[in-house]
């Protein structure tokens, strides 16, 4: 018998991490009280001589059942441990998810509510890596998972609209595999499908691999009134395995979307963690997936107005996340000579000053007092 207290309460969650439908019976668990882990979406429980925790048990578990959810919760931060819960008034012995990494700090109260649709995502995401362990996905690396399972959040409530597009959905695809053999801050899924053709048929059984990335933002600082942009200069890995005998990019300021913020929030924050800037207001340039023939990474890209009269080229970046970023200021003019000589060749600026360039006049306006 096993009590839970946490997100394994929410019935469509539980199915997806046993596979099946287990029910749950409600039972009190004295002597400790339920807590907020900070950063996590998931609750822990800590001793208090005074306190209870309301959850259920679950009863009949077969062996594979407790592995799935101990790899749900991760072995590395809950271990199961004997208690005695009170069902139906009774007290009987059972087991529970305890921490046993001292480095999850618990603050406030925490509500299935407020979790329910994130954590579902999670778990969908945690259990494509269950049949596949290695030390390639294992242990969970759970900011990676979160901002991936927002990204999916987002796609389903926030997909293009369907104008020129035949219309086909996600209910046109056959899914026969999937699973998740590497799984860090990025992830690789492989996927055994089928899908419908234009003439109306279903393709044959194709396998593929997708790079899963969370999403992400870009933000051009721009300066009306100097009527000059900022761009930063770092070394970039992916450059650097393709063989570019130059694996250092220009690029707009950018980052990943963390779970818990809204995009232009992380904009803002991004352009004064890899310029220094305050950013005035932000212009939304679009938003469109990067790569969507393997690539799952979807990018919202912005111009950050800025103040760039003082500013100078400085580096920045996060020693936390090894980060060592030049920027470079300079005219809008000189900026969009380097399409003709070529060094612009990342996509994100591709875009960011095409759309400059189309709107410059507009963004000046208010400045120049036209």
């Amino acid at each position: 018998m096993l009590f839970i207290y946490g997100t394994l309460l929410d019935d469509d969650l539980r199915r997806v991490v046993l596979g099946r439908d287990v029910a749950s019976v409600p039972a009190v668990l004295s002597g400790y009280q339920r807590r907020a882990v900070v950063g996590r979406l998931f609750p822990a429980l800590q001793e208090d001589a005074d306190g209870s925790v309301t959850g259920a048990v679950l009863q009949g578990l077969t062996s594979r059942d407790l592995q799935a959810i101990d790899f749900y919760l991760d072995t590395a931060l809950f271990a199961r441990k004997p208690v005695q819960v009170s069902l139906d008034g009774q007290g009987v012995p059972a087991d529970v998810h305890l921490p046993c990494d001292p480095r999850l700090l618990l603050d406030g109260d925490w509500s299935l509510e407020d979790h329910r649709a994130l954590a579902l995502q999670v778990a969908r995401q945690i259990m494509r890596s269950f049949d596949v362990q290695s030390p390639l996905n294992t242990p969970l690396f759970h900011h990676g998972l979160d901002m991936r399972a927002q990204a999916s959040l987002r796609a389903l409530t926030g997909s293009a609209p369907v104008h020129l597009r035949r219309g086909f959905t996600a209910g046109d695809v056959e899914v026969t595999t999937r699973q998740q053999p590497y799984c860090r801050y990025f992830a690789v899924e492989e996927i055994t499908l089928r899908h419908k053709r234009f003439d109306g048929s279903m393709s044959p059984p194709v396998d593929r691999a997708v790079f899963l990335a969370a999403d992400a933002v870009t933000i051009l600082p721009y300066d009306p009134l100097t009527d000059q942009v900022l761009l930063v200069e770092q070394f970039r890995p992916a450059t650097f395995i393709r063989d570019d005998q130059y694996p250092w990019v220009l690029e707009p300021v950018a980052g990943r979307c963390d779970a818990d913020e809204p995009v232009e929030e992380t904009a803002r924050r991004e352009v004064m963690e890899e310029a220094g800037l305050q950013v005035q207001s932000l212009e939304k340039i679009g938003s469109y997936y990067s790569t969507p023939g393997c690539v799952t990474e979807y990018i919202f890209s912005f111009v950050g107005i800025v103040d760039l009269a003082n500013a100078q080229a400085q580096t920045h970046g996060l020693a936390s996340e090894g980060e060592n970023i030049l920027t470079h200021i300079l005219p809008f003019e000189q900026a969009m000579q380097m399409f003709e000589t070529g060094e612009v060749d990342c996509g994100p600026l591709l875009v960011s000053l095409l759309w400059l360039q189309s709107n410059r006049t507009r963004l000046r306006a208010p400045f120049l007092g036209a």
